[in-house]
């Protein structure tokens, strides 16, 4: 696959995820504004989504900017002016992933807090975790920017002359905060489990609450693979080419945060959309039943010969019996008697029986 064609690819699988969270977060806004249940109401964590998501466009927004100035290609395949615009661009949209991936971490615990209703400890333990991972991603992308002295050095070197911090200093933070947000997700991703299982619940209901309330697990696993390539963050001699992948990761990891955080919340448009499947399904089925109904009433008589007669059967359920009249009989009788007889019938003649059956 050429270059340019991976960044379509890569450009094409942002916007589709990015979609898909920016769609959550439109539904679980409509599920909190339009159903009057207490569980449902809007609070702070649907603010915070809402923050999140208008973030995450932004950073879409720049990784697509990113690509088409040069992110993904090599530096030396860059002029001058497209290096500097490409780090400059790039620089900008990960210290905007950074932010992004951190912030539906704090809803996901209020939402926690506001179903689950945990112990004073347990709560703590919630809002310390989400907070602390926020908190960390404000230092990561402060440290992002200000490595290099001045600013400017970051993205235009040879006019500037930056004094730098080593390449190690940014890639060992960016790990350490990159394992707490994975380890952040999963105890998330886990907690709603150990509380669901000690409930007098059938086991069906508690395996789909526990999978719909640890959606995080998905973020804590793409969190796992982005913070893996981290290394490549010291790798300064051609940094347009290896930041590429993980700005990409980091853009997913917040939106399955963000998608992690809307399913929970979208019961009632579940319920609406079973609701309208159910009326579709009844609707066919009628007008499959009538259009039955409309073709047997226009051929109304079933014909079905039986011993001596036919019964004629209507499309009523009713019917009525004709007795078969055998002219053979009369004919050779008349034959004998030396009278004329007319040629039989091309079918014998029904004679109406008055008895209903």
């Amino acid at each position: 696959m050429s270059t340019h064609s991976s960044r379509a690819v890569y450009d094409s699988l942002a916007w589709v995820f990015c979609g898909l969270a920016t769609v959550t977060t439109a539904l679980r806004l409509y599920a909190r504004t339009n159903f009057r249940i207490r569980e449902s109401r809007a609070g702070w964590d649907d603010a915070i989504i809402i923050v999140a998501c208008f973030l995450n466009i932004a950073t879409a927004i720049l990784y697509t900017l990113a690509l088409e100035t040069g992110t993904g290609q090599h530096i030396h395949d860059l002029s001058p002016t497209e290096q500097v615009t490409a780090i400059k661009i790039n620089l900008i949209a990960t210290g905007l992933c950074i932010m992004d991936w951190s912030i539906p971490k704090i809803s996901i615990a209020i939402l926690l807090d506001r179903i689950l209703c945990p112990r004073p400890l347990m709560k703590t333990v919630l809002y310390s975790l989400a907070g602390v991972s926020f908190s960390l991603a404000i230092v990561t992308t402060i440290i992002t920017f200000v490595h290099c002295q001045p600013v400017a050095g970051n993205w235009n070197p040879e006019r500037y002359d930056p004094m730098c911090w080593s390449p190690d200093v940014l890639t060992n933070v960016s790990i350490a905060v990159g394992s707490w947000a994975a380890f952040t997700d999963f105890a998330l991703a886990l907690y709603p489990s150990t509380v669901l299982w000690r409930l007098q619940m059938p086991l069906q209901k508690t395996i789909g609450l526990s999978f719909i309330l640890g959606l995080g697990i998905v973020a804590c696993i793409v969190a796992c693979y982005k913070t893996s390539l981290l290394p490549a963050i010291g790798e300064r001699g051609d940094l347009t080419y290896y930041s590429n992948s993980i700005v990409f990761w980091s853009l997913i990891e917040a939106d399955a945060g963000i998608i992690a955080a809307c399913l929970p919340t979208l019961k009632p448009v579940f319920e609406i959309t079973r609701s309208f499947c159910g009326k579709v399904r009844s609707y066919t089925s009628t007008a499959g039943a009538t259009a039955r109904e409309k073709s047997s009433s226009q051929n109304p008589y079933d014909h079905k010969e039986y011993g001596d007669g036919v019964e004629l059967i209507s499309g009523m359920g009713q019917g009525v019996v004709a007795k078969k009249v055998d002219v053979s009989v009369d004919r050779e009788r008349a034959t004998e008697n030396g009278e004329m007889v007319p040629e039989p019938a091309s079918s014998p003649e029904l004679e109406e029986r008055p008895e209903a059956v």
